[in-house]
């Protein structure tokens, strides 16, 4: 690693003295950056440089634009801690957005309603976080000068923002201009809605002003860049085409950035909120979505009770209290296969009557609004007596996480367990791997209140499961052997543990890393009032730091879908063909290795097939496809 005034640089990655000519970027304050130039590069390993002056209120903004690409190259642009060793966004609480594939990470997670797109050589890409909040902070990605995607960036510490690009796979050039060397940032307050951001299959009529959804896809979305706020009170959206058989029109409501992590127990606060008229609507008629505050409020973005209101035809009709999460809701506007034409129009300030009559329903609903928030609240309380743990193990709990330290320590061997049975409504939660030592191992899993953790860890007690992330072995009842056999996990790894059916005499635990499933085992505790989360640690004596999100901080497990290759059980080292649906095991002589889907067959999805695309000899035996137990 090298590690000079100015940046953090690992691998082949060469600073140039001379500047390129780019009209987007003044040429006195350009970085060209050159990586993969040396005849012994090796482009299996990531090459990192980060900028050592994190990102900041006052300079949010970087901007890359890519010289030379080469086919295999992997180019990732982002926000990540000093510590990272991997593709930015593929890493806890780092954000990265990924040229070959175009998708743009988030801790591990790249669902969200606004989707990147490939880029390479000649094109620009900057990052813009355009609110930096108390837990979490929004990001605006730009691509050829045009908002792209929004994203959370869910690292507390803004210590940690610093400006990260990664390479690997192929020779890549690229200039850059850091955040001290932005002269003005892109104006964000003023984006037109012609380019508001918009799904691959919508586009923008300039001579109609319509958005249009020609090749009449389902849920094609329209998004603002910018949250509404005190500056830009509502929005309003005209159905140019509705349905023939029943009048409906594309989908007009509310949005976070991007998924929250984990999704919100809170019930005044949702990912997407949206609203369908009773009647039929027709052609001309008009949507709108508002925001309503304190008239005391003096941060319109910080996490905060709020009245969201419906305005149709003109008129205000619904209105209901939210909790507003930190930097606010996104404008959002899904076309659809028989509403394929909206136009849209933004209101930045209310009218004299609107005013009056939202003021007058604030003070209405405030209280019971009041009264569930503060419900959710202590329901989501976590005091030290919900704990069993080891006298070294330090917490510090907050509404959003629970801190776990261990500092450089007398024993070896330390436990949390939380008193809350996972239950069929909350049956998942994940551990984050902070800071650990590669002499450490973390056990996530899970076991009763009668087993002694002070001995043994969690899978290798009778009647206990766990996941242990040194060797990446799946235990229950002390054995490890199954289908699958698990993937280690180190700094900057996320460990997931759920319940995915629960039976009397058997329940089945799904574990995962990173949020993808790796692999099932029986757990045979019969008594589900003593599913406890557990987690041992080994630490060797080195500190050890985790954030827990326990299950009743979190609303929905991940979802995964059968269709979805990424989302099948897999070995270490698989390589996945997306658009084929190809799955690539890595080499296993004398051996045999498993796929497995992650969940069973069932009414929905009952029957399977695989098609061999290897040539197999006369002798070689075929490939076996079956029905197995969870755990064999």
């Amino acid at each position: 690693m090298n590690t000079d005034t100015c940046y953090r640089i690992i691998g082949d990655i060469i600073i140039k003295s001379k500047s390129l000519t780019i009209d987007e970027i003044r040429k006195d304050k350009t970085v060209d950056i050159s990586y993969g130039n040396r005849k012994a590069t090796n482009f299996n390993k990531i090459a990192i440089i980060q900028t050592l002056q994190p990102l900041t209120s006052k300079m949010p903004y970087f901007l890359i634009k890519v010289q030379r690409y080469d086919p295999n190259a992997i180019l990732s642009i982002g926000i990540a801690p000093l510590d990272i060793d991997k593709h930015s966004g593929l890493y806890n609480n780092s954000l990265g957005y990924h040229s070959h594939t175009g998708r743009i990470y988030t801790s591990w997670r790249a669902h969200a309603n606004t989707l990147g797109r490939p880029y390479g050589k000649d094109n620009t890409v900057g990052i813009y976080v355009t609110y930096f909040g108390e837990h979490h902070s929004t990001v605006l990605i730009f691509y050829d000068n045009l908002p792209i995607a929004t994203r959370y960036h869910f690292e507390e510490n803004k210590e940690r923002y610093f400006p990260t690009i990664t390479f690997s796979g192929g020779h890549i050039d690229i200039s850059v201009l850091w955040p001290n060397a932005i002269e003005q940032l892109p104006s964000i307050t003023d984006i037109p809605v012609c380019q508001w951001i918009r799904a691959s299959s919508s586009s923008y009529n300039s001579k109609t002003g319509y958005f249009e959804n020609l090749s009449k896809v389902p849920d094609s979305s329209i998004q603002s860049p910018v949250s509404l706020c005190k500056s830009f009170s509502y929005f309003i959206v005209t159905q140019e085409e509705v349905s023939s058989l029943d009048g409906k029109g594309a989908s007009v409501g509310l949005a976070t950035f991007s998924p929250l992590k984990p999704t919100t127990t809170y019930s005044l606060m949702k990912d997407y909120y949206t609203w369908f008229p009773k009647i039929k609507m027709k052609v001309g008629n008009t949507i709108g979505w508002g925001i309503f505050y304190d008239e005391n409020c003096q941060d319109d973005k910080i996490e905060q009770l709020c009245l969201v209101f419906v305005v149709f035809n003109n008129k205000i009709l619904d209105a209901l209290f939210v909790l507003q999460p930190e930097g606010g809701f996104v404008p959002i506007v899904l076309l659809q296969p028989y509403a394929t034409k909206v136009s849209i129009e933004r209101r930045n300030i209310l009218t004299k009557e609107e005013f009056n009559n939202l003021q007058e329903l604030y003070i209405q609903m405030l209280e019971p609004a009041i009264e569930i928030y503060q419900k959710d609240k202590n329901e989501r309380n976590l005091t030290e007596d919900l704990f069993r743990k080891s006298d070294e193990v330090l917490l510090n709990n907050n509404d959003y996480a629970c801190r776990v330290s261990i500092p450089t320590s007398k024993n070896s061997l330390h436990y949390i367990q939380f008193n809350r049975p996972l239950t069929y409504e909350q049956r998942f939660f994940f551990v984050e791997l902070d800071n650990i030592n590669q002499q450490c191992q973390v056990i996530v899993g899970i076991a009763s209140a009668k087993h002694k953790l002070s001995e043994a860890a969690p899978g290798i007690l009778q009647d206990t499961v766990g996941y242990n992330s040194s060797t990446g072995k799946l235990y229950s009842n002390r054995k490890h052997t199954g289908n699958m056999r698990g993937h280690r996990c180190k700094k900057g790894d996320t460990m997931g543990v759920e319940i995915q059916v629960f039976n009397k005499d058997m329940s089945v635990v799904l574990f995962s890393k990173n949020f993808r499933p790796i692999g099932t085992r029986y757990l045979t505790l019969n008594d589900h009032s003593e599913y406890f989360p557990t987690i041992f640690i080994e630490n060797n004596h080195y500190p050890v730091e985790l954030s827990i999100y326990w299950q009743t901080r979190i609303a929905i497990p991940p979802y995964f879908c059968m269709k979805n290759p990424e989302d099948w059980c897999v070995p270490n080292g698989t390589k996945i063909d997306l658009q084929e649906k190809i799955f690539i095991l890595p080499q296993h002589i004398n051996q045999s290795l498993c796929i497995q889907a992650p969940y069973s067959l069932n009414k929905k999805y009952n029957h399977f097939e695989i098609i061999l695309l290897d040539k197999i000899s006369d002798d070689e035996p075929l490939p076996g496809m079956s029905i197995y137990d969870y755990y064999v």
